[in-house]
């Protein structure tokens, strides 16, 4: 499997892996296509195929700093799901990109969610005991609460680091652009 990182709308894989982030995301947990387009620009912003044998085997968008990885976006394409193919993206994510990996998932409150607390946490995740705010990517939609999952756990001062970053950076590719 390698990671084939999408820098602009020509990429090849572009349409495909927009297609699975549309399927994968509701609309406020995800970019407009031009706010994505804006965020392939930035050097901090890793938007890649994960693919093997010619095959889309998921979609992984993560922001990329000196004190942590963001994970922002992991899906798997449709067809391949039940294949473990969410565990190899993550193990080779995990040898990729320094500690610790943050993502956010939503608040486990049902079947689903608490299924995918799980499969993050068989992978070494552990949820984060810091707030963090509902944050709609797009304008006109409805916030979900989301929480944090970090590997390994992160302190107060990483949390605060974090929190920065999120709210002055990643937000700006969002509604909350300024």
């Amino acid at each position: 499997m390698e990671f084939q990182r999408i820098t602009s709308l020509s990429h090849p894989l572009f349409d495909e892996t927009w297609r699975v982030y549309e399927q994968s995301f509701p609309a406020s947990e995800r970019r407009t296509r031009e706010d994505h387009l804006r965020a392939l620009e930035d050097a901090a912003f890793h938007a890649c195929a994960a693919v093997e044998n010619g095959l889309l085997l998921a979609i992984v968008f993560y922001w990329q700093t000196e004190a942590f990885t963001f994970l922002e976006h992991l899906a798997v394409n449709p067809p391949m799901r039940g294949t473990l193919c969410g565990t190899r993206v993550l193990q080779k994510l995990f040898a990729e990109t320094p500690a610790p990996l943050i993502l956010e998932i939503e608040q486990p409150t049902d079947e689903a969610t608490r299924r995918r607390e799980h499969f993050y946490e068989r992978l070494g995740f552990t949820l984060q005991p810091y707030p963090h705010g509902a944050f709609a990517y797009q304008a006109r939609t409805v916030c979900v609460p989301l929480c944090l999952m970090a590997r390994p756990a992160i302190t107060q001062a990483q949390y605060e680091a974090f929190h920065r970053f999120f709210t002055g950076h990643v937000l700006t590719y969002t509604a909350y652009r300024q």
